[in-house]
């Protein structure tokens, strides 16, 4: 099990297996780990009863200046998008001579930024990050999740740390997704079990040195491994991308023509290779999908998985085993996998996948139900998907949903034909049988579009939102105070009735807004416009951390665990996190898409 809990901030392959490589990991830390040791030590069984303000004096900020070396300023006034005055817990300096320099310019906000390496926010110990709680010790009563996005957004700071005490989030303003995306380690399970490797991951990610440019690159060392991990995923999606359009994708289509011409069909006609390739589309789409699930833990891993199956069949390639053109136990492993997907399996922990991608009975999975591929054909395919032609299994993580959405709408202008010796190609309506790439929107002209035409509309429902929770929350205050009088029942009562109305209509105003792609491809727009959607909904709600959205977000939980609940799948409600299921709601109310 990893000593991190990376959710797609860096590549995990980078994280692994070249980061070990790197000088930085090779440094002495044991001064570090001591102090750290000797201030566990010191605290063990106290933080846990401590307040916010407490936990601060006696545990994080000794472990910010006396293990990760930083300088700070205390709730610096930041000015967020709205005009409203932020206050992060802490400005971090990655040296004295910064903080004194931003000390100096402290009456312009922009240029104290400038000093700035990151910005932290810290709660009291365990209080979770991702949903507000009703807990006399959280004094804002926000969702700190939503808190830290918002502080980096306003402070326009590249890097921001979140911490409980326990967990520490390293948060990036730089990433594509800045709603979902951090690097998180549990410092102390890294204390309990008393693991100095893995105390690496925590010190050389969030230590002040970290922040700190080098004098020979000019770049910091989470600049390098941030970029070091997009270029990781650069490089995976190209050699993918070949892969699929030169060899995986033939394959495919070879073991389905090779299978009809078992079963009686002697010749293809214009039709019949449509219909295979249409079917050989869906059936990439889907071991993509999986792929990508999986390897985010969005999918159980076990026994009946994609990620199973994958093992088998890079064990066979490795032996050596010949694989048969007839029998086809690893199509017959698929079709299972994939009726779980369908149908939901509560012994292995499987909801059932609420869209048409998997559904037997849909219209557009009818050849995949009637034609299946031989070993020798499926195998090669994928464990070409899985590995690559190396020895290890991709990461594929490291692989946004918009760069496997450009495979996908690279495929869509190549057609399937028979060469010479009757085997399967794609090939284009320039006879060209490579990728061109010409299709691609690039994602600058994405973020570009999406902001000028969703931001115009979203600003007005903001304003109106706004304007609704100013006649809400004193409406709230009088309820409070009338229900503390017995007396005042019909009063009571009238509030209720007017504030079940305003909720409503503050929430509508929000989750009404409508993005429709009418030519979605990829939905590489419509994917963006999600997430910066949801990334907008997040800063506007932390300035209301008690609104009508959460309330239904809250209501959105309950009824994902009884849905679960029915399936006989039992899930944590505090793994249902509210940036999830904000985007969610997002992508259920307000996203459209049509492909013709």
């Amino acid at each position: 099990m990893p000593s991190f809990d990376n959710r797609s901030l860096f590549s995990d392959h980078y994280l692994l297996e070249r980061l070990p490589g790197r000088p930085e990991w090779g440094e002495d830390v044991s001064a570090a780990w001591s102090t750290l040791q000797a201030l566990y030590a010191d605290r063990r069984g106290r933080v846990e009863e401590l307040s916010e303000a407490q936990l601060e004096t006696e545990w994080v900020q000794p472990v910010l200046s006396q293990v990760l070396g930083w300088h700070y300023e205390v709730q610096t006034p930041v000015t967020g998008m709205d005009g409203r005055v932020n206050r992060p817990d802490y400005s971090l300096f990655a040296t004295e001579a910064s903080k004194r320099a931003a000390q100096d310019q402290r009456a312009d906000e922009r240029a104290y930024a400038s000093h700035v390496a990151a910005i932290a926010e810290a709660k009291y110990w365990g209080r979770p990050l991702d949903r507000k709680v009703r807990d006399v010790r959280d004094i804002t009563n926000a969702n700190p999740s939503f808190q830290i996005v918002a502080y980096l957004v306003a402070n326009g700071t590249d890097w921001g740390i979140l911490t409980n005490g326990r967990e520490w989030r390293l948060y990036s303003g730089r990433a594509r997704s800045r709603i979902d995306t951090y690097y998180a380690v549990d410092l102390q399970r890294i204390m309990e079990e008393g693991n100095e490797t893995a105390f690496r991951y925590f010190l050389l990610f969030f230590r002040a040195a970290a922040f700190r440019a080098d004098d020979a690159t000019g770049q910091t060392f989470l600049q390098s491994v941030f970029e070091g991990s997009g270029t990781y995923a650069r490089q995976l999606e190209r050699r993918l991308k070949a892969l699929i359009f030169e060899q995986i994708f033939p394959h495919l289509a070879h073991g389905f023509v090779a299978w009809r011409r078992e079963n009686g069909v002697a010749a293809e006609s214009d039709e019949s290779l449509r219909e295979i390739y249409e079917g050989t589309l869906r059936l990439l789409y889907r071991l993509l999908f999986l792929l990508h699930a999986e390897a985010r833990g969005l999918l159980p891993t076990g026994q009946y998985s994609l990620t199973r199956i994958k093992g088998d069949v890079a064990a066979w390639r490795d032996r050596g085993d010949p694989l048969s053109p007839i029998s086809d136990n690893f199509w017959n492993d698929l079709a299972g996998l994939f009726r779980r997907v369908d149908r939901g399996d509560p012994t292995t922990g499987m909801p059932r996948y609420n869209g048409g991608l998997f559904r037997e009975d849909h219209p557009r999975n009818r050849f995949l139900r009637e034609h299946r591929a031989a070993d020798a054909f499926l195998a090669p395919a994928l464990d070409l998907l899985a590995r690559a032609g190396e020895p290890g299994f991709i990461d594929y993580k490291a692989l946004s949903v918009e760069q496997l959405g450009s495979i996908y709408e690279g495929l869509l202008e190549f057609r399937l034909r028979l060469d010479a010796a009757g085997e399967p190609v794609l090939e284009n309506d320039k006879g060209e049988r490579k990728a061109t790439g010409s299709y691609y929107t690039p994602h600058y002209i994405v973020e570009y579009i999406v902001a000028e035409t969703v931001g115009p509309a979203l600003a007005e429902r903001e304003a109106a939102f706004r304007a609704l929770m100013a006649e809400i929350e004193p409406k709230r205050a009088r309820l409070r105070h009338v229900e503390s009088n017995s007396s005042r029942t019909d009063e009571a009562n009238g509030l209720r009735r007017i504030l079940r109305d305003l909720d409503a209509r503050a929430a509508d105003t929000l989750l009404g807004i409508r993005v429709c792609d009418p030519a979605m491809g990829s939905g590489h727009f419509l994917v963006h416009a999600t997430d910066w959607l949801t990334e907008r909904l997040m800063i506007l709600l932390n300035e209301f951390p008690d609104n009508p959205v959460l309330a239904r977000i809250a209501g959105v939980r309950e009824q994902i665990v009884a849905n679960l609940a029915a399936q006989g799948i039992t899930v944590n409600p505090e793994h249902l996190k509210d940036t999830n299921l904000l985007k969610r709601m997002v992508m259920k109310q307000c996203i459209y898409g049509v492909d013709l």
